[in-house]
């Protein structure tokens, strides 16, 4: 398991304290259902035998949305920019290949973090759980549940985190379907390169950019991982080779 997953299980664990600590009720007999807890969450249900979402509940409540019919379309539209690309291309590689295989009901196959925009512009950090909610007399996939859970509280990222259940599902295709031979850094990933190759400590980093020590980590997990690099002198090395500007 990469360590960019052991940040996200980090996360997880801060999430759940978190909540114990404001005194949120969390039911883990509920949470396995995916159903919405508190007025922090929110769920859609999407089927693909229809290719629409067929339910959806607490989009007003947490991003300010009323609710209305809602399509993939508009859900997609709210992912903040930087993040799109990656959350799609991770999306379609989960889905790509739970409909070859067969799969249990209620299993929590994806978890990602990322940036999604309210109803007011502004983008909040959330967590949200993709779950087998009903597959078919074959056990094919049919239904999925999207839990969607407001995090802005407990962090700041920038980064698009992610974790797969790989009793089912194959991590290294979801990588490369993510990275491939094409190696994109976001527009804040080059300014930390640029702050990296002048020898700046996270601390430092996170300072200039008024994020947190953990965005600045993650941001340099994110890096080496798509560029496969080990250390700042191959990391310089490939910058030059494939004409990356920072």
């Amino acid at each position: 398991m990469s360590s960019i997953h052991k940040s996200l299980s980090s996360l997880l664990a801060e999430i759940e304290n978190s909540f114990e600590k404001q005194g949120i009720s969390i039911d883990p007999n509920e949470r396995n259902h995916g159903l919405p807890l508190n007025n922090m969450e929110c769920v859609y249900l999407f089927d693909f035998s229809l290719n629409k979402i067929i339910f959806h509940q607490g989009f007003d409540k947490v991003f300010g949305y009323q609710e209305k019919e809602m399509t993939l379309e508009d859900i997609f539209d709210k992912y903040h920019p930087e993040d799109k690309p990656y959350i799609q291309s991770i999306v379609r590689s989960v889905v790509s290949q739970l409909i070859k295989i067969t799969v249990p009901e209620f299993l929590n196959v994806l978890n990602m973090s990322y940036r999604f925009r309210k109803a007011n512009g502004q983008y909040a950090n959330i967590l949200s759980n993709t779950i087998v909610y009903k597959t078919n007399d074959q056990d094919r996939l049919e239904q999925v549940l999207i839990k969607y859970t407001d995090i802005s509280f407990t962090t700041d990222s920038e980064a698009v985190e992610w974790k797969i259940d790989e009793t089912f599902l194959n991590e290294k295709e979801v990588n490369e379907q993510v990275y491939g031979d094409k190696i994109i850094f976001t527009d804040r990933e080059l300014q930390v390169i640029d702050k990296m190759f002048k020898g700046l400590s996270n601390d430092e980093i996170s300072s200039d950019f008024y994020i947190s020590k953990h965005t600045v980590a993650t941001h340099r997990k994110n890096i080496f991982l798509k560029s496969n690099c080990n250390d700042i002198k191959e990391l310089r090395v490939f910058c030059k080779k494939n004409g990356i500007k920072h």
